[in-house]
C-alpha cells in the first residue's frame, strides 16, 4: 500500500490510521522517493516501528 506501506491491500482499500505516503520506502526518511534515495542500505520504516530489524 502506497499511504501505510503494509503489504497485502491497495491505498484504495487501506484502513490503518498511520500515514506514511511522505517517506522514502528505501531509506523510511520524508523529502524523498526511493528512486531518488541516496542511503547505501534499506531501512524498512514498518520494521523499525514494530521494533523488528530494519535492515
Amino acid at each position: 500500500c502506497f499511504r501505510c506501506l503494509e503489504r497485502g491491500h491497495v491505498r484504495e482499500r487501506c484502513t490503518s490510521a498511520v500515514v506514511r505516503s511522505d517517506l522514502c520506502y528505501r531509506c523510511g526518511n520524508p523529502g524523498h522517493r526511493a528512486k531518488d534515495c541516496k542511503a547505501t542500505s534499506a531501512h524498512c520504516a514498518v520494521c523499525a516501528e514494530a521494533g523488528r530489524p530494519a535492515g
